[in-house]
């Protein structure tokens, strides 16, 4: 017979999460520094969140590599990126279920989750479906360590009636209002209640994690709160029980349903007082948080690494977050001076860099020099004298070393060609001496062949090239394809300077270049250096404009669809046909920013079944999107969707809003409150169409010949953390 372990912890005196034998054995072992150095961040470079030790898995609002809402398919593809550059890399679950559930209870909370059977269930199932994403997709479900319900509680789940500055709406009681007094035997009240409502928070944590540790059974449940917060652990002299949350942290530990807890380093007294004697008290490992720039933080960031890096056997690591404003003096004066003018790529490769995280692996997984084949065997014949080039390039860079582009230098580099197809004979064998490559810069050799009279075309993977360096483990490459495709032609460009090859397709001919500039977020005066030219266009490109250039000079600038790919799809997954809503809120796309004043255009595809009728609404957001800064809303379509597909259009004019800037989020309703909407598709750009801006542009494209080229971008917009800025395609004309 098992006895519960809750049982167990109250015969031995009220201990949490184990027996006092257990807590002897837990007591001789160090956790200290088992995860390391960790990242935030979940939408860089793979190779960003590659090189440090671990990172979290934002599942349910993870980001694709623009930025912007991604589907699942795209996050396990992420992961397993990942996994492949650092086959050691640990990941943290962020678990976030609400939104797909939220699509019927808008203001869902762990109340609802108590007392809606409905809501509960779907809560789970979407934890379920989470956790199965994630065990089922990527390569290696161990390197899952750990995971949380959500981020800083018990904000994002409740309406925080306790210990906190808002005096919020209760919506989450008053909503289950008749349940909860049913159980009371009478109305809510704050005050009288604060035990209560404290067990019923715990309680339903309880049970979260519970659902949670069933489908990821191996990875320990930690306890993320939000550092403004105290709890009954902390009554004392100084803190009175009316300023704290009405539980002890061992309330949420109980069972053993929680391992861990999560701590901010706002000062090393408060970190001490809040986090580190609570991982005494219950004997539970704790991360840590380190922000630069020191925007959220008292101390400054020298004191708060010294925190992160405590020897304390407890102590498991700490992730580092990359906040997006540099901020005004009092943060400048709290932070890493040479960090604030980096962007965020810079500012996370030199900070592994500067703490010698997993250096061997970034010099040998992340970044090796890389070898490409150009050539086109397709049509060869027996008999025939044929040309393979191979391009080495050096992708290396200084924010990889410090920002030192000395130390990206490589040097004596050695090139063999190892294997030839069967019936082919190489006629000149000599290995190839590189003494010294550049960051960012290639160097290409041709090998001639001749193609023996049984030559019934080519093998894939029979064309072989090693490269050797004294340290650097050795780089081995084969050609795939008869025909070498352009390699960087198609390129995502994340901040406000990118360096990258362009070789072109495996043929001799010389064709006319055109560039195709697709922004996702604002750049102003972009330019590209392409080889020796340069073209630079004068202006700033809002979020989704199209800038095409070429052949030549000639440009022309058409508005595109602003809104992310999962936005533009109306959340629907690949695969799936179309969106069906039944509740009231049908749809709601992420906050874009806008130009006060401005004209736009929206157009949203979809049919309604069943007397619905579809509301299409925008609201305007001011001082940096906030919805605590909403200006205003208006309905802009309404009823113009039918039983068959059909589009309902509007325009309208962006009015003026407080602040420095202004973002607008849409929405869909269905009015009638009955029936369904059924959304396949939906476009929000500016009006007024393409026109022709050759005057802004400086410079002249070259054409697409056959000598690769280095592409350089840059702009004069700051490079914001969740901002990825443009893509760029390269074609013939």
């Amino acid at each position: 017979m098992r006895i519960p372990m809750l049982l167990l912890s109250l015969c031995w005196g009220g201990y949490y999460g184990g027996t006092p034998t257990q807590l002897v054995a837990q007591e001789a072992t160090s956790h200290y520094w088992k995860w390391g150095w960790g990242t935030y961040d979940a939408s860089p470079d793979e190779r960003n969140i590659a090189v440090f030790d671990w990172s979290f898995i934002h599942v349910g609002n993870q980001v694709n590599n623009s930025g912007q809402m991604c589907d699942d398919r795209q996050l396990i593809t992420r992961i397993n990126r990942i996994l492949e550059l650092n086959p050691n890399h640990k990941f943290v679950v962020l678990f976030w279920p609400m939104f797909a559930v939220r699509q019927a209870a808008p203001r869902l909370s762990l109340f609802d989750y108590l007392y809606q059977p409905k809501v509960k269930q779907r809560l789970n199932d979407r934890i379920r479906q989470q956790a199965q994403l994630i065990t089922t997709g990527i390569r290696n479900p161990r390197a899952i360590v750990a995971m949380t319900f959500l981020e800083e509680l018990p904000g994002h789940i409740t309406s925080q009636p306790y210990a906190n500055p808002f005096n919020n709406r209760l919506h989450d009681l008053e909503d289950n209002g008749p349940a909860i007094t049913a159980e009371l035997g009478r109305a809510f009240d704050r005050e009288r209640d604060r035990a209560w409502w404290g067990r019923k928070y715990c309680d339903a944590l309880a049970e979260i994690h519970l659902v949670m540790k069933k489908h990821l059974p191996q990875a320990k449940v930690f306890y993320w709160q939000a550092e403004r917060y105290y709890t009954l652990d902390h009554v004392n002299n100084e803190i009175q029980e009316q300023a704290v949350l009405p539980f002890y942290l061992g309330d949420i530990l109980r069972d053993g349903l929680c391992e861990g807890i999560f701590g901010y380093i706002n000062t090393p007294g408060k970190l001490q007082q809040q986090t580190i004697s609570l991982a005494e008290k219950y004997n539970v490992p704790y991360f840590t948080q380190l922000s630069q720039p020191g925007y959220m933080t008292i101390s400054d960031f020298a004191t708060c690494y010294e925190s992160a890096r405590t020897h304390h056997r407890l102590n498991l690591g700490s992730f580092l977050f990359k906040q997006d404003e540099v901020g005004d003096q009092r943060v400048q004066a709290k932070s890493v001076k040479r960090y604030l003018r980096l962007n965020e790529s810079e500012l996370l490769r030199t900070f592994c860099y500067e703490n010698q995280v997993n250096t061997s692996l970034v010099a040998n997984r992340i970044i090796p020099p890389q070898i490409l084949f150009r050539c086109d065997l397709a049509t060869a014949r027996p008999g025939d004298l044929v040309t393979v080039t191979t391009v080495i390039y050096n992708q290396r860079n200084a924010s990889w070393f410090g920002m030192d582009a000395t130390r990206a230098t490589l040097h004596n580099l050695t090139l063999d060609l190892t294997t030839v197809p069967a019936n082919g004979e190489l006629l000149n064998p000599e290995t190839k001496r590189i003494p010294r490559l550049k960051p960012e810069q290639y160097v290409s050799f041709d090998w001639r062949l001749r193609l023996g009279r049984a030559w019934h075309g080519y093998q894939n993977g029979t064309l072989c090239a090693s490269l050797t360096h004294d340290t650097l483990a050795p780089v081995i490459a084969s050609l795939n394809h008869t025909t070498t495709v352009g390699y960087g032609r198609q390129h995502a460009i994340r901040h406000q300077r990118d360096t990258w090859l362009l070789v072109p397709p495996g043929r001799d001919k010389v064709l006319p270049l055109q560039v195709r500039l697709q922004t996702l977020s604002a750049s102003r005066n972009p330019q590209l250096t392409i080889g020796d030219r340069v073209i630079a266009y004068r202006g700033t490109l809002e979020q989704g404009d199209e800038l095409t250039i070429g052949p030549g000079r000639k440009t022309r600038l058409l508005p595109g669809n602003m809104l992310s790919p999962r936005d533009a799809r109306v959340s629907r997954n690949t695969g799936e046909k179309e969106q069906v809503a039944t509740s009231y809120l049908a749809w709601g796309s992420q906050k874009y920013r806008v130009t006060s004043g401005g004209k736009y255009e929206i157009s949203l595809t979809g049919r309604v079944a069943d007397g619905a009728q579809e509301s299409l609404t925008v609201s305007y957001l001011g001082k940096g999107g906030n919805w605590n800064n909403l200006y205003s809303s208006a309905t802009l379509a309404s009823g113009q969707l039918t039983g068959q597909i059909s589009t309902a259009r509007a325009n309208f004019s962006v009015p003026p809003v407080d602040g420095k800037a202004v973002f607008v989020q849409l929405r869909v309703y269905n009015q009638k409150k009955h029936g369904s909407i059924a959304l396949r598709e939906a476009v929000l750009k500016k009006a007024g169409g393409s026109q022709d801006v050759t005057d802004r542009l400086d410079g002249v494209l070259p054409t697409w010949g056959t000598t690769p080229l280095v592409v350089q971008f840059t702009d004069q917009t700051r490079a914001f953390a969740a901002s990825w800025r443009a893509h760029v395609t390269f074609q013939n004309h």
